[in-house]
């Protein structure tokens, strides 16, 4: 379905620069996940998700779909 989004908690192993954007892999999932380069809004929470991986810290993200790869959101994860 168009529009869906499917929210996880996660943590942050690694934050790859590419030149479509960018590649995070997670210690809780073997696929790559990926925010597109043209995505001018996920300045700031790529800044967390670097310094997640960092700290090895585990970070709720936003997925494009149920079995998405596309990032397209990361935040604090809920208490």
């Amino acid at each position: 379905m168009a529009g869906q989004t499917e929210t996880r908690t996660m943590t942050v192993l690694q934050v790859r620069d590419t030149p479509a954007g960018a590649e995070v892999v997670f210690m809780e999932s073997a696929r790559i996940y990926r925010v597109g380069a043209s995505d001018v809004a996920a300045a700031p929470w790529m800044a967390l998700l670097r310094a997640a991986a960092r700290q090895r810290r585990a970070v709720q993200v936003s997925l494009a779909g149920p079995d998405g790869e596309l990032i397209t959101q990361a935040g604090a994860p809920s208490p």
